[in-house]
């Protein structure tokens, strides 16, 4: 595997990743139209790790279309008593 770089990325990668981002949508969008051990679905899962692999060489991110946290703060009920 090619090793990431860590330069944000050029206007042709941000094209690509945007691409990889609806291509990845729509194969998790697929898989979840199929049972769990269905063949598709197996097939599907490696499709979506190949698309992250590319979006971590392209970023340096390993988790670049995966969900982010916001900032937001904890809700009341977790916070410590002071």
């Amino acid at each position: 595997m090619t090793k990431p770089r860590h330069s944000p990325p050029r206007i042709e990668d941000k094209e690509l990743l945007e691409l990889l981002r609806k291509a990845r949508d729509g194969v998790i969008k697929f898989s979840g139209m199929h049972g769990p051990r269905s063949g598709y679905r197996a097939m599907a899962g490696a499709v979506v790790k190949n698309i992250d692999e590319l979006a971590q060489i392209l970023t340096g991110d390993p988790a670049y279309f995966h969900l982010k946290g916001h900032s937001a703060p904890p809700p009341l009920h977790s916070r410590p008593k002071e």
